[in-house]
């Protein structure tokens, strides 16, 4: 062997140690940081019989994929679970004594007691004072989960400024890694990054990610719309400003096709922005009917009717609405009226009414109905 040869056989084997030693100083590093994926240098001897360090990037694909997708639907729970926990605060606190169910209850009692003593003005005066905090509860309780329909459609539109801005680093790092590839730089780093992105995208929005030459990557939606495709795709979420009893909220689009609603052929189901669009429409929707049907109830059952069979339609007694006196159709869906809802004024004492009309009749001024 020629000194040459030894020199450069040397020179070889230092290198080849350095960038071993390198590698692990790397993974130790690298070690509690949920963003880095480890090393792994393999020795290789080459058609010349020198040998050679190459490193590889440790990562399995179909794991990657698993735990995206574990990614969004726990994203989605936390945010079904807020909402939930926030509806339970909205219905009577975690004690449940201020809710509908018991307040119900408790005017029940009430009137129980007013029928047994229907000559006793205290027992009157209790009825409506039971009354009027079951329909402030009503009202509270509609206008928190209009307040709840709201924050979700803002949720959903900050998420959605949230997906288009990691889409648009997933791809100045994706351009440096296939730039990178192409020419035998060592892109892991700019790998590991782009995984951590991919990765904060995983919790807005379900997603599948496809590997391609030069370590190129492209991202679907879970439902298989585009996302990311050398280019990022548009994902849009028109917001709305302020939700009364009849507003409905948008849909999601990527890349112009509808993600979620009645129109989408291929429904996005998981993700933080997802779970906020399906809380708005779905849930917090229907606790809103459900309330309106619980206050037209009320209307209805506690309606004064003509004692004269003179075949008059019955009116508002002890709740009245909106539409009062009139009573709403019975079985038909009145929205809106859980947010006006209220104790009749007539029988009011704060409002200088009558709490002994409740028991004779009369409510609306008219004998018919004494």
């Amino acid at each position: 062997m020629t000194l040459t040869s030894a020199i450069r056989t040397a020179t070889n084997a230092l290198s080849n140690s350095s960038r071993q030693v390198s590698t692990i100083s790397q993974n130790i590093s690298g070690i509690g940081n949920p963003e880095y994926s480890r090393r792994e240098s393999m020795v290789v001897t080459g058609s010349n019989g020198m040998a050679s360090v190459h490193v590889v990037r440790r990562v399995d694909q179909s794991l990657s994929e698993a735990l995206g997708i574990a990614n969004s639907r726990q994203a989605l729970q936390k945010v079904v679970t807020g909402y939930y926990e926030q509806l339970s605060v909205a219905f009577g606190g975690y004690d449940n004594q201020s809710s509908p169910s018991a307040l119900l209850g408790s005017l029940r009692d009430a009137i129980d007691f007013a029928a047994a003593s229907p000559s006793d003005a205290n027992a009157l005066a209790v009825v409506t004072e039971r009354a009027r905090g079951l329909s402030d509860s009503l009202n509270s309780a509609y206008n928190r989960v209009l307040e709840l329909k709201q924050e979700a459609d803002k949720s959903a539109s900050a998420g959605v400024d949230n997906i288009n801005s990691l889409l648009a680093s997933i791809k100045e790092v994706n351009d440096e890694v296939v730039r990178g590839t192409q020419v035998g730089r060592d892109v892991f780093d700019a790998m590991d990054r782009r995984d951590a992105l991919v990765s904060q995208l995983s919790e807005e929005i379900g997603i599948s990610v496809r590997q391609r030459g030069n370590n190129d990557i492209a991202i679907y939606t879970n439902s298989g719309l585009t996302l990311f495709d050398i280019q990022p795709r548009a994902v849009e979420f028109r917001p709305t400003g302020i939700y009364g009893p009849n507003t409905s909220g948008n849909a999601l689009y990527v890349d112009g096709v509808p993600a979620t609603g009645p129109d989408a052929g291929l429904a996005v189901t998981v993700g933080k922005v997802v779970g906020h669009i399906q809380m708005r429409d779905g849930v917090l929707t229907q606790q809103q009917q459900r309330l309106d049907e619980l206050a037209r109830g009320l209307v209805e059952s506690f309606a004064e009717t003509d004692q004269t069979a003179g075949g008059k339609p019955p009116l508002a007694g002890l709740f009245t609405w909106s539409g009062g006196p009139a009573i709403p159709a019975s079985g038909v869906l009145e929205t809106g009226i859980a947010q006006s809802l209220t104790l009749n004024p007539a029988i009011d004492p704060a409002l200088g009414g009558n709490p002994a009309l409740l028991r004779d009749g009369g409510i609306n001024g008219d004998a018919d109905y004494v």
